[in-house]
């Protein structure tokens, strides 16, 4: 998992970390090792939805160096995802967005 992981190989990275999570008798260091490499390689491969996931996991059973990743990615992807839906709420609510910028400019 780990070596292909290395030679930059994701698809068989987390088909690896996949296989070794169905194992329920690991240890939760095991385990972080196989959500970290599922995460990293989501990461590279823009697929940010299956990061968040599993950075959330690594965050409820990692410590140290591997729990300050998942802290620190589970922020970033939280205000990458709130920098592209506020346009978008603001386009939502443009009539509302125009009134509002139209009130603001009314000399009293």
């Amino acid at each position: 998992m780990k070596g292909y992981y290395a030679k930059e190989n994701f698809k068989n990275a987390v088909s690896y970390a996949d296989k070794v999570l169905l194992n329920s008798k690991i240890e939760n260091s095991i385990k972080s090792d196989a959500q970290i490499i599922i995460a990293r390689s989501a990461i590279k491969t823009d697929n940010e939805s299956k990061a968040r996931t599993s950075y959330k996991e690594v965050e409820k059973i990692a410590s140290g160096e591997l729990k300050a990743e998942a802290l620190y990615y589970n922020a970033f992807l939280k205000i990458k995802m709130e920098i592209i839906e506020f346009p978008i709420k603001l386009y939502n609510n443009w009539p509302l967005t125009m009134v509002l910028i139209n009130i603001g400019q009314q000399k009293v």
